[in-house]
């Protein structure tokens, strides 16, 4: 049935397909991130969603607080100007119609935005500070130094 070529490329196909399986040892080669390494993609994933939450995760809520308040005040101002000009569509009024509730949106939606992309480049830096803090590098007396970041 089988002669001696098929045994033997059969018996090689076993020997090499674990080798070949296995995982190479380049891998274990690459740079491990330090003990408390926060990862940019997750903070800014959690600043999208949640306002101040990116900059929670990355170790400093602090910074977060000021982009937080200027994007949820345009949200206010949208909703108030959103409000008033409800109001005056239901009074069937026309008078003192000076497009004022068209202003308040507007500023009310660049006040949104301005504070969301405040918050998420507040975030990434926020992220590479915390990273930057626990790098140990060589100094040039050729010992190890221990970066670390104190905040009072």
């Amino acid at each position: 049935m089988f002669n001696r070529f098929q045994a033997a490329a059969g018996l090689t196909g076993l020997v090499l397909l674990p080798t070949l399986i296995a995982p190479t040892p380049g891998s274990a080669q690459e740079a491990e991130d330090p003990p408390g390494h926060k990862d940019p993609i997750i903070a800014f994933a959690m600043e999208m969603v949640v306002p101040v939450l990116g900059h929670a995760y990355a170790g400093d809520a602090r910074r977060g607080i000021a982009p937080a308040l200027v994007h949820v005040a345009g949200y206010g101002l949208i909703g108030y100007g959103v409000t008033r000009a409800l109001d005056c569509l239901l009074c069937g009024s026309d008078s003192g119609d000076d497009d004022t509730d068209r202003v308040i949106i507007s500023i009310g939606l660049a006040a949104a935005v301005v504070g969301k992309v405040w918050g998420l480049v507040s975030v990434a830096s926020t992220v590479r500070d915390h990273n930057a803090s626990l790098v140990v590098e060589p100094t040039p007396d050729r010992q190890l130094a221990l970066g670390l970041k104190v905040k009072f």
